[in-house]
């Protein structure tokens, strides 16, 4: 008898169907005759029933500070499975503005990695107008989602990789106050929202495209991800980051963007 194969497959999507096909290759790379083909469901989204809530919360990551560590406090399915692996030493400090503990990155080597999804949302501050660019909350790497500052732009940006190619929203935002940044994406349009406004929009119908690399199948907060670990930091504070695995009505965005 020859040995049991084994593989293993991410499927990012709750409560979807898929059908799968099971086809075996000789040495000559043969393929057989006949295939095994089975269709299923994966595991429904615990949290499908606060889709409709007011200000739901990321069933995904939702990352905040909770007794003294920046943690993923989402209790979705797939969300409280994942936890924070810290690389350097963010602070956790208190912070009079909001009447909460935030974490704050230095720009130069700290960031939080979460291993991985289709609205993104962040809270931050930068306390000037940064220098050079760098990612707030995201995983691009020739793929992906991401909050993004251009330096050269002056600019916030959204980037999302759907089908083959990056949409790439642009904004204007304050500095020395906090920002509430979120980008959604609903198979047929990516809108980008600050402070619960829209501020651009693109039509692009596909799916939302994740980095394949082993090393790069990560989020990180405080920087983007890279195969060796982490790039672009951010230097500033982070208040919350939350993800989705749907797109939020415009009046969520605006009870996120306030809460």
């Amino acid at each position: 008898m020859p040995e049991i194969a084994r593989r293993t497959i991410d499927l990012d999507e709750p409560g979807a169907k898929y059908r799968a096909k099971v086809t075996a290759i000789s040495a000559f790379l043969r393929e057989s005759e006949t295939s095994l083909i089975g269709e299923f469901s994966s595991l429904a989204d615990q949290n499908a029933d606060d889709k409709n809530a007011p200000c739901p919360d990321g069933n995904f990551y939702e990352a905040k500070v909770v007794d003294g560590e920046f943690a993923n406090v989402a209790t979705g399915a797939r969300g409280s499975k994942k936890t924070l692996v810290k690389n350097g030493s963010p602070r956790i400090v208190a912070d009079p503005e909001l009447g909460v503990d935030v974490v704050e990155f230095n720009g130069v080597d700290q960031f939080y990695r979460l291993l991985r999804r289709a609205t993104i949302f962040a809270k931050f501050k930068y306390d000037e107008a940064p220098g050079v660019s760098n990612a707030i909350f995201g995983n691009t790497q020739g793929s992906g989602i991401e909050l993004y500052y251009d330096a050269d732009k002056k600019a916030l940006q959204l980037w999302a990789k759907v089908g083959a190619e990056y949409v790439v929203l642009d904004a204007p935002i304050k500095f020395g106050q906090y920002v509430s940044a979120c980008g959604t994406f609903d198979g047929k349009t990516v809108v980008f929202y600050i402070d619960g406004k829209e501020v651009a929009r693109e039509d692009r119908r596909g799916a939302l495209v994740h980095p394949n690399q082993n090393n790069a199948m990560a989020f990180c907060f405080g920087g983007d991800v890279a195969v060796d670990g982490g790039e672009l930091f951010f230097k500033g504070k982070l208040a919350s980051a939350k993800l989705y695995t749907w797109a939020l009505t415009p009046e969520q965005v605006a009870n996120v963007s306030s809460n």
